[in-house]
């Protein structure tokens, strides 16, 4: 029996690794291929980004190298079971540890199965290096998150100088990488030397995750564009993900597709209706006070 192939996505949040997923996908030849996408949060959004022709299997409010394993091992059962698929990808939320789930491929359960064909990691090169110098846990973990990878893929890299890509080449060679398995763009990631896979794990230490915290809203009504904005930018210190759909009161039939990264908003037209859920994901931020907020801004026109 051939076995079905598996395909891992790692990064932090707001890394690059739906836009990587849909480029995979776009280029596999894979007959049958299914995505497990696994969110931090209570609903999924970047499954309304994916071709329509693949199927998607959700897996959220959770990681599935801890709280969502139990699920998300049922999904690799369900696979396994039905042998209707050939190539399973998955993309782990932005605050898992992928050598969990490395480490449970291995299990005599699944190796029959199953065979992991690449780890993917995506690296935010610019946030990587400021958090480097601001936040300590932080830029571990986003190490441990990346550590694991045989292919790496360096996002944003456009915006670094000479002496930024030369300190970010030196903090990756501790983990091993060299320049001969780094791509700055998905075009060149195939062409890389792939990686060895590390046998063992390279972090002595306990699992643990950021303490985040996660928090959906849905909109019933468009809400002026200017002052979600505004409130944005004010909540944008404790905030380090959002994404979602929203509709605006200057246009109200026009569906947007939001995407938030470390402050960085960008909203761009989407073609097709889907409900206007935003999640909210970041660091000491104050939940009560946010659905506050939405709710005023939602009631205020």
């Amino acid at each position: 029996m051939e076995k079905i192939k598996i395909s891992i996505l790692c990064g932090f949040l707001g890394s690059g690794k739906t836009t990587l997923l849909k480029q995979l996908l776009a280029h596999t030849t894979a007959k049958h291929p299914i995505v497990l996408m696994n969110e931090f949060g209570e609903v999924s959004i970047d499954h309304f980004l994916l071709p329509t022709t693949v199927t998607v299997q959700e897996i959220n409010n959770g990681c599935v190298c801890c709280s969502s394993k139990d699920e998300f091992c049922q999904q690799l059962e369900q696979i396994a079971k039905t042998k209707k698929w050939d190539h399973v990808y998955i993309e782990c939320s932005g605050n898992a540890l992928p050598f969990e789930i490395i480490d449970l491929l291995s299990d005599p359960q699944y190796v029959p199965y199953f065979t992991l064909e690449t780890v993917y990691g995506v690296l935010d090169a610019p946030y990587f290096l400021t958090i480097k110098k601001e936040n300590e846990e932080q830029y571990q973990f986003m190490l441990q998150q990346i550590a694991y990878a045989t292919r790496l893929l360096i996002t944003k890299s456009e915006h670094l100088s000479a002496d930024d890509l030369l300190t970010l080449s030196e903090e990756l060679s501790f983990l091993g990488f060299s320049q001969k398995e780094i791509a700055y763009d998905f075009s060149e990631l195939e062409k890389k030397q792939e990686k060895e896979l590390p046998t063992e794990n390279l972090f002595y230490q306990s699992h643990s995750h950021l303490h985040l915290q996660s928090f959906v809203y849905q909109f019933q009504h468009p809400v002026d564009q200017n002052a979600f904005v505004s409130l944005i930018e004010a909540i944008s210190p404790s905030l380090l993900r959002m994404k979602g759909f929203i509709y605006f009161t200057q246009q109200p039939e026009q569906c947007y597709v939001l995407q938030s990264v470390h402050g960085n908003l960008w909203l761009e037209p989407y073609i097709e209706d889907a409900p206007a859920n935003i999640v909210f994901i970041g660091q000491n931020l104050s939940v009560e006070k946010l659905k506050e907020q939405c709710n005023f801004l939602e009631n205020r026109w």
